[in-house]
């Protein structure tokens, strides 16, 4: 398909701007001299989009925060959510001072809500507590596709999400859920009263490795949850109410509790999306093109869900135009409008993108350290790792808008392989997180946008000028 081509020429403030330099590649670090200009051109270069799937490198080790249950969306498929975290003992040699053979009177799992919410809300949801057989390994990586085995339902619950706030004594405080667990479970637990089981956390994980939070097998498909185990009231932290309460009589048949800690310093969140929609289906290294697809493609937060996109015109831009220098290249990617919040549902936009570069086999490419390869910020070198391109969603306008100059030049250049760019709302590693100002793995959601990759929608802008 051919360029449309408008021709712009700069206004005299914005010539004196320029700063002198010969070489086309060094765009990104300055602009050419007026005296070398013959003009600035504008056009927008076609692009091709598609949609892959890479789930199984998404690092959810002491991902925040823990995030329950299961929604259906479209395309997506059907997205569940658990979580797997290990058991906090909150102490050492503890004991609970109770007569021999008191049983507990109960145990309570406890979560605030943090206000996070994916789906149909208004829909009952069924989660389950299960007790897990293993210990979490040191050793081992824990990916948003990763399991540890839990057999023992310890707790059910069948609810409706509700708001996350609610007022306690007039005051503004976390809203909070409560699962109750298995009887005779608590009383094992008490029972183990200045036992050696319960001297040290070390101790403690042998005899109850942790719990899973899972959505039930039968639960209807509704929505996720997000919740967090550190609750407030107007602000203040309420210590030792979340987490899991063990409720009991001492010898004097006073009232009294144990609080038992999560998310600590083993935790995870797994996601996985299952069947129908397209997505799901998608095998490693097959992609989904948007003609195949509505006119759309995808990207999606821990769900490996991302977007390709090529530049079949970049060999034969030069063609005709002799020697040129890139001054401002910007990529536009619209959310399709009407895709976010639809009708009944909730359905946020990842807050940011983030662009890698391709390798042939549509793979994020990264360093032999296993560092990501990200495309960098229009101002810095295309061949650094330091400053990727990092775009933030723009709710008004519907779109993200990233400056890749630099990196265009290269692909003018030859310098840099056109295998494409992969857009992605997630950080692939540490070192990307902290480049772009972000955490590691960072804060789980399963936000998404449908991006619009009808004719001309997403949009490969270049100005460029020519050299005398």
């Amino acid at each position: 398909m051919s360029l449309r081509t408008n021709s712009l020429y700069l206004s005299f403030f914005f010539l004196l701007t320029l700063v002198s330099c010969e070489k086309p590649s060094d765009i990104g670090l300055g602009l050419q001299g007026e005296s070398n200009l013959l003009g600035t051109t504008f056009e927008k270069m076609n692009v091709e989009a598609s949609t892959v799937v890479q789930p199984d490198s998404i690092v959810a080790f002491k991902n925040n925060p823990v995030l329950v249950g299961k929604a259906a969306d479209g395309e997506f498929g059907t997205i569940s959510a658990a979580h797997y975290t290990e058991v906090g003992l909150n102490g050492t040699g503890v004991s609970f001072d109770i007569a021999p053979n008191t049983p507990a009177d109960s145990m309570v799992l406890v979560l605030a809500y943090t206000g996070y919410y994916y789906g149909d809300t208004t829909t009952t949801m069924k989660v389950n507590v299960l007790k897990l057989d293993e210990n979490f390994k040191d050793a081992q990586t824990y990916f948003t596709t990763s399991t540890i085995p839990g057999n023992t339902v310890l707790g059910s619950l069948d609810f409706k999400p509700r708001y996350h706030r609610t007022k306690l004594k007039g005051k503004p405080s976390s809203r909070l859920l409560r699962i109750k667990l298995d009887q005779n479970f608590a009383s094992q637990v008490l029972a183990k009263s200045g036992q050696n089981d319960l001297s040290t956390q070390e101790e403690f994980r042998k005899f109850w490795p942790g719990i899973a939070i899972v959505p039930a097998s039968n639960s209807a498909t509704g929505s996720l949850v997000g919740f967090f185990t550190k609750p407030d009231t107007a602000g203040t932290p309420v210590v030792r109410v979340a987490g899991i309460n063990l409720y009991y009589k001492d010898k004097k048949g006073e009232s009294k509790f144990h609080n038992f800690s999560l998310s600590g310093n083993y935790y995870f969140n797994a996601m996985k999306a299952e069947g129908p929609g397209k997505l799901p289906a998608l095998a490693k290294g097959q992609e989904l093109k948007s003609t195949d697809s509505n006119n759309e493609v995808y990207i999606q937060e821990f769900t490996g869900v991302k977007t390709l996109i090529t530049f079949p015109e970049i060999e034969t831009f030069k063609n005709g135009k002799g020697n040129i220098y890139i001054n401002h290249a910007e990529l536009v990617i619209p959310v399709k409008a009407g895709t976010i919040d639809p009708a009944g549902k909730i359905a946020k936009a990842p807050e940011s993108i983030i662009l890698y570069e391709s390798t042939k086999n549509k793979r994020v490419a990264k360093t032999a350290a296993g560092v990501s390869y990200t495309v960098q910020r229009g101002d810095a070198s295309a061949f650094g790792i330091s400053r990727p391109a990092r775009a933030l969603y723009e709710a008004d306008s519907g779109f993200y808008k990233v400056n890749i100059t630099s990196h265009v030049q290269a692909l003018l250049d030859g310098k840099k392989a056109n295998h494409g760019i992969l857009v992605s709302p997630v950080a692939e590693d540490a070192f990307t997180a902290t480049a772009s100002g972000l955490t590691f793995p960072g804060t789980i959601t399963a936000n998404r946008a449908i991006i619009d990759a009808g004719a001309g929608k997403i949009k490969l802008r270049i100005y460029y000028s020519q050299l005398k």
